[in-house]
């Protein structure tokens, strides 16, 4: 059922007005987006991968399977729930408007996050330039896309307060700053502003959540490493194949028993930076809201 199949389907002479996988609502691909990321970190980080007969980068390897069942789940969206600005207007008289862009956003990390693992492959024997072009666009699309949903559900005034959703965001930005380090200077405008909307979709989550005060610190760590590294002349390319990165479940083993109050605090509040030390991080206060 999660692969989206009906099990005993009704004949056509059973009186079945409509068919049940367009009867399937936001909650169901949201529950099917979760359970294929459930595969794919099985496959990556659990030991699947050492169990694949062949190379990830073959068409009859399991990570091009799961590949395929993460790009194949957003095509198959019934047109209700393909996303546009129509089916999102409706969802928000049906006050689901906030787990229809929810539900995207996954369906987005998905992609980013089976893509990027795939960068990492770009040393093995064997790899073909495709296979890490591919992954190397896919990865930067689906960035760019979570930023985008996160910046329409601000203009549409649906903020999306799921703790996942934080992550998701947080995936994405890390992204976004390969993208402003990158050689290709065309990505670095597209960066710069995705990561800004990423930024303040993160400071706002502090307010729901205390992770996300480490984790956007985190990042104006990471966005301060990687121009250090760069004006250094350290290779960029290599940032972007490292084969870890943060998983959601990293959080939990950071702080098994949650946060004290100081470690949710804003580092911002008790240690002033210099002016412009973070660049495009810094907040706006026309920004805010």
């Amino acid at each position: 059922m999660l692969d989206g199949q009906v099990p005993h389907p009704a004949s056509p002479n059973d009186g079945q007005i409509a068919d049940a996988r367009e009867n399937m609502g936001v909650a169901a691909f949201l529950i099917r987006a979760i359970a294929l990321r459930g595969r794919i970190i099985t496959y990556l980080s659990q030991g699947g991968k050492d169990l694949d007969p062949n190379p990830m980068w073959e068409d009859e390897s399991h990570y091009v399977k799961h590949l395929n069942d993460v790009v194949n789940l957003e095509a198959s969206l019934p047109l209700s729930l393909k996303y546009s600005a129509e089916n999102l207007e409706v969802h928000k008289t049906e006050n689901t408007a906030s787990q229809f862009l929810f539900m995207h956003i996954c369906l987005q990390h998905n992609i980013l996050f089976v893509s990027r693992a795939a960068m990492s492959a770009r040393k093995q024997h064997g790899v073909h330039d495709d296979f890490f072009s591919e992954a190397s666009k896919r990865t930067f699309d689906a960035a760019n896309r979570i930023s985008e949903l996160l910046r329409e559900a601000e203009q549409s005034r649906c903020f999306v307060s799921a703790p996942f959703a934080g992550y998701c965001a947080f995936s994405s930005t890390t992204v976004h700053i390969l993208g402003i380090i990158s050689r290709n200077p065309s990505m670095k405008p597209t960066a710069e502003a995705n990561l800004t909307t990423n930024v303040k979709y993160l400071d706002k989550m502090k307010k729901y959540w205390g992770m996300f005060h480490w984790m956007a610190e985190n990042v104006r760590t990471q966005y301060r490493n990687a121009l250090n590294a760069m004006r250094a002349g350290a290779n960029v390319e290599e940032r972007a194949t490292q084969p870890s990165f943060l998983q959601y479940g990293d959080w939990f083993n950071r702080y098994p028993h949650g946060l004290s109050d100081a470690e949710s605090m804003d580092p911002a509040t008790h240690k002033r930076k210099e002016s412009g030390a973070d660049g495009v991080l810094e907040a706006k206060p026309e920004l805010h809201s």
